[in-house]
């Protein structure tokens, strides 16, 4: 299948690892050969992951509590994945691409009755700690004690050492996330005071350097062995709100050691995920842990781990935005091709090799998405990215169709991952369940080539050591990993066994009897909703498409149309209910199903849409594109009614062109007034006054 697939077994090491004792005397008792602490520390998360039994059923819950209570309900003999339904467009959509990529048997719901609810945002920082620990233990089965560490020690005996510490802040939504990966990859958990700038746009080195000593003493508390790589503790996981850019001035106690042009001027950031984790401010500054964030809403935070614990990426999309020979050919996403053509591991959708056109990018991205890995290289800004003739920006980033993890070589990208106008923030909103890009201005040499970042993941390097140089580039620099640092991407090969059972949450309802009983009674919104949640978008986007096609009610006869307007007609009512309109965005999104979207965002109105889904926006639009040649009068109305924030020019610029290509003059007039209203800077309405220019071609 596309997208991704539930975790297959770890491939042992190649090349140096194996191959070092094939010219060895036969003869000879063959060589001790050691596997780099990367591949040491994949190989070890791995084979916990496929030791620990799945259970092939979703369970989707509606708030905290009940998150804590299903996640502390997981043994060894069973676990599965819990996702939270908050209410938004988003969580909806996440829950979707999940369950369309892990295929359970079986989705349900369930809430947690008091008593017994824990709202851990209530909770303090120690009193938080021990609770999300008593609920870790009790995943592992380990009784309860004072020391919900210690009763995990004992659960684990000598057979198993945690690979990792993972950390999160008192009163942070992203303890959701916390808890689930320590639960899932058998982790100490620490709270940690918050940063005081945890909610800016960059945290100063001082602060940086605050919580890398609390999380060292973190770790300490644990008794497990971190001075170096190797060692017991090799991953980090920074659950929690904090900017991903920390600035360095002058005065600051940190000297990177790489060298110019790596090392950064004076209020110039560094990442913050490639500072921890190290012996700060040391001059050496060795790393002891591969970190990586995970940070956003209690759903947010939910689907992130659960992504990272129950899916691998399945195969590879794939997009070059640089000239032949550019960097000497070795960022050149032709080595990625042949290297993953090389491990059979499939690229999905149709690649071009140097050629970064604004038409070849919606070639291969306006259709949607389905891979499980993206690799891209391009420049240009924290929201845009150069195409020729024409920037992209983050509202053309890709849909995604399955969860993804996402390797984007680009200045600046990640300068802020909680910003959904930054390309990150972006893609991160649609279903990306990690993404490695840049904060600043790292220069091409900065990144690890894309190939090699491929070539690590498939001996068994998890995505936050493969994406990190080893040796005198390894000082802290400007890649960060917005991602459980675990992650990995194993070649295609056997995929881990499921348990069978019932999950063993009392009052656990069968989301697919609630849809059947939900149509019945005729409460059609909401069993479209759980449509989508259960993995059956083609349904729903099915009987939309059945809407569509009633023949339209007699009307009495009208006289001869007017001269075109000066803008597009109003919108007519249409056969999709408003509030069923709502519910199939998602399902008509991920479809990529043009004609009921467009109805849909115009039965639900593109105010709204904007605002309670803008990513369904963007798709529209992408799909405006795809079936440009062949819009209709009616449907070049509707786009002209569906511009988006922030860029109703730009819009109405694609639109009227499309049209005048169809030879349609005059509507393409109309789609360029329509977006007078919206315009508000003077650069925007001279260039709309030049585009209505009748003497411009």
């Amino acid at each position: 299948m596309l997208g991704v697939r539930p975790t297959p077994a770890p491939a042992p090491a190649r090349g140096g690892v194996q191959g070092a004792a094939r010219g060895a005397d036969q003869s000879a008792p063959p060589a001790r050969v050691e596997a780099p602490p990367a591949v040491t520390l994949g190989l070890r998360a791995e084979s916990l992951r496929l030791s620990l039994r799945v259970l092939p059923t979703v369970v989707i819950v509606p708030d905290g509590p009940s998150y804590l209570a299903a996640i502390e309900s997981w043994r060894p003999s069973g676990r599965f994945p819990v996702l939270i339904d908050d209410g938004t467009r988003e969580s909806r959509h996440h829950i979707a691409l999940f369950v369309a990529a892990f295929k359970p048997e079986r989705v349900v719901s369930w809430a947690a009755q008091a008593p017994g609810r824990v709202d851990a945002l209530a909770l303090r920082g120690p009193e938080l700690e021990s609770r999300l620990m008593r609920a870790v233990a009790r995943a592992w089965g380990a009784a309860d004690t004072a020391e919900p560490l210690e009763g995990l020690k004992a659960v684990w005996g000598s057979a198993y050492t945690p690979t990792g510490l993972v950390v999160t802040f008192p009163n942070d939504t992203a303890w959701t996330a916390a808890l689930a990966i320590a639960a899932g990859r058998g982790q100490p958990l620490a709270v940690v005071p918050a940063p005081a700038s945890s909610r800016a746009a960059a945290m100063p080195l001082t602060e940086a350097l605050t919580l890398d000593a609390a999380v060292r003493c973190a770790a300490e508390r644990t008794g497990y062995t971190f001075a170096g790589l190797g060692d017991q503790l090799d991953a980090l996981t920074l659950a929690a709100t904090a900017p991903a850019r920390v600035t360095v001035q002058a005065e600051d106690p940190l000297q990177p050691q790489m060298g110019a042009p790596f090392d950064p001027r004076p209020g110039e950031p560094l990442a913050l995920t490639d500072l921890l984790g190290r012996d700060l401010p040391a001059r050496a500054q060795s790393r002891w842990a591969w970190a990586g964030q995970v940070s956003g809403s209690a759903a947010r935070g939910a689907y992130t781990a659960m992504c990272g614990l129950f899916l691998t990426p399945a195969d590879a999309w794939l997009f070059e935005g640089y000239a032949q020979g550019f960097g000497n050919g070795v960022y050149s996403m032709a080595q990625s091709h042949a290297v993953l053509q090389s491990a059979k591991f499939p690229v999905s959708g149709a690649w071009v090799p140097t050629d970064a056109t604004t038409a070849t990018w919606a070639r291969t991205a306006f259709d949607g998405v389905h891979a499980g890995l993206l690799l891209v290289n391009s420049s240009g800004q924290a929201t845009t990215f150069d195409l020729r003739p024409r920037l992209g920006n983050a509202s053309d980033m890709p849909v995604l169709r399955r969860p993804a993890a996402a390797y984007v070589i680009h200045s600046f990208s990640a300068a802020n991952p909680h910003d959904g106008s930054t390309l990150a923030g972006r893609l991160l909103r649609r279903g990306a369940y990690a993404y490695v890009g840049s904060v600043h201005e790292p220069l091409l040499a900065g990144f690890v080539p894309s190939h090699v970042l491929v070539q690590r993941m498939l001996v068994g390097m998890p995505l936050a050591a493969a994406a990190r140089f080893d040796g005198p580039r390894a000082a802290p620099w400007r890649v960060h990993v917005q991602a459980d640092p675990l992650v990995v991407m194993p070649p295609p090969g056997a995929t881990a066994g499921r348990a069978q059972g019932p999950v063993p949450l009392s009052g656990a309802v069968q989301l697919d009897q609630s849809m059947r009983d939900a149509l019945r009674q005729g409460r059609i919104a909401e069993g479209v909703r759980l449509l989508g949640l259960i993995g059956r978008d083609a349904d729903a986007v099915r009987y939309a498409q059945a809407l569509l096609d009633q023949p339209p009610p007699p009307t009495p006869p009208t006289p001869p149309p007017a001269p075109p307007a000066p803008a597009p007609a109003p919108a007519p009512a249409g056969p999709i209910p408003a509030d069923v309109a709502a519910e199939l965005l998602g399902p008509a999104m991920r479809q990529g199903a043009w004609p009921v979207l467009l109805a849909c965002v115009e039965a639900h109105s593109a105010q709204r849409t904007a605002a309670e889904f803008p990513d369904a926006l963007d798709a529209l639009w992408h799909l405006a594109w795809v079936h440009r040649a062949t819009l209709t009068d009616a449907q070049a109305h509707a786009l002209a009614r569906s511009y988006r924030p922030g860029q109703a020019l730009r819009d109405a610029e694609d639109l009227a062109s499309w049209l005048r290509a169809a030879g349609k003059a005059p509507l393409a007039r109309a789609a360029l007034l329509n977006a007078q209203p919206a315009i508000s800077s003077e650069a925007d309405r001279r260039r709309l006054a030049a585009l209505l220019d009748p003497s411009q071609p």
